[in-house]
């Protein structure tokens, strides 16, 4: 009696089994589509990290002359240099974002020479173009300017 109890509910247990383990696949499948778009980079947050370091005291930002302290977001003219550029952002390969930088000032009308990373190719164009208004410390006096920054990252990253 116990044989033939056992052989009527194999079928069910086999039934049961499948189902199961394709409910657990299925909760699997959507518990990752959903997880990848939480750990997704929002558009533009990568691109204003990178762009953050020209403000930087390592880059172009102003030192204070006595307690050579930075000054937050605050350029200096005289630090606005290839030179500088090539140390706080190195590129080592062309496929990394390739950036053109002006800087602008108000009053006096002063533009500067653009500077360019190393692997900026002049040929292609860029992705984005970004104005952004800033201090900038000229003659001795803080004074309204822009910096202008030009991104080559798609071009350079598909060509």
């Amino acid at each position: 009696m116990k044989a033939q109890y056992a052989a009527d509910t194999a079928p069910f247990y086999i039934v049961f089994g499948i189902v199961i383990s394709l409910l657990f696949l299925a909760f699997m499948w959507i518990l990752a589509y959903y997880s990848t778009d939480i750990s997704k980079i929002p558009d533009g947050v990568e691109y204003d990290i990178i762009t953050q370091r020209f403000l930087s005291s390592n880059c172009f930002g102003y030192m204070t002359t006595d307690l050579k302290l930075p000054e937050k977001n605050t350029l200096d003219w005289n630090r606005f240099t290839k030179e500088n550029l090539d140390y706080c952002y190195s590129t080592t390969i062309s496929t990394q974002p390739q950036f053109a930088l002006k800087l602008k000032l108000e009053t006096p009308p002063r533009e500067s020479d653009e500077i360019k990373t190393n692997y900026w190719s002049d040929n292609i164009g860029f992705d984005k173009q970004e104005s952004k208004k800033v201090p900038v410390y000229y003659e001795g006096k803080i004074r309204q300017g822009q910096l202008i920054i030009s991104t080559q990252w798609e071009f350079v990253r598909f060509k």
